[in-house]
């Protein structure tokens, strides 16, 4: 039962550096493996995506990764699939539920996104993690059904609601998919 980072320091420090500037609770790296760091906070963080990654830490295995391949059941690296508009994906999230273990990738690179009002926004690495994170593994490992789209936006609300007014908005809502299930197929039990 463990988050584990995978890749060389550099890409450790990114995937916790993402990690820590979205969440409430700020994490370290001991051993490839992401834990608590105390009760250190980020008090502008989500405690909603706090709870996320505390789950996938005492439930279940997840391992993170940078790059543009995915880790199949086979232990194989497998090339992201494109999205719908024929785009390589920005973050992916893979594995078995029954096994619990998810494995997740994020390429690293900002992402365009449909938002609600019409409009287009753009995510930021950090924010894709999140999404797979909070959004695809820690539902897929709790067996709950959900929307990663829906509790990207709560989030994402929860960080707009705690930012002083002053720095400006950091509120966006993102366009609802019916397509972002976190259970689209059929599951053996």
């Amino acid at each position: 039962m463990e988050i584990e980072i995978l890749g060389d320091e550099t890409n450790q420090s990114r995937i916790l550096r993402w990690i820590n500037s979205i969440s409430e609770q700020q994490y370290i790296i001991v051993d490839g493996k992401l834990q608590k760091n105390g009760n250190n906070i980020n008090p502008y963080g989500s405690e909603q995506y706090s709870n996320s990654i505390n789950y996938l830490i005492e439930n279940g295995t997840t391992k993170i990764q940078i790059g543009d391949t995915y880790i199949d059941e086979k232990g194989n690296q497998v090339p992201l699939e494109n999205d719908d508009n024929g785009e390589m994906q920005p973050g992916f999230t893979y594995g078995s539920e029954i096994l619990k273990i998810m494995n997740v990738t994020v390429r690293g690179i900002t992402s365009s996104v449909d938002l609600a009002d019409g409009t287009k926004g753009i995510r930021n690495p950090s924010e894709i993690l999140m999404h797979e994170l909070a959004g695809h593994a820690e539902p897929r490992i709790s067996d709950t059904l959900s929307n990663a789209i829906v509790i990207e936006n709560s989030i994402m609300a929860e960080i707009g609601n705690k930012i002083p007014t002053s720095w400006g908005s950091n509120r966006w809502v993102r366009a609802y998919d019916i397509n972002h299930l976190t259970h689209v197929y059929f599951r053996n039990k």
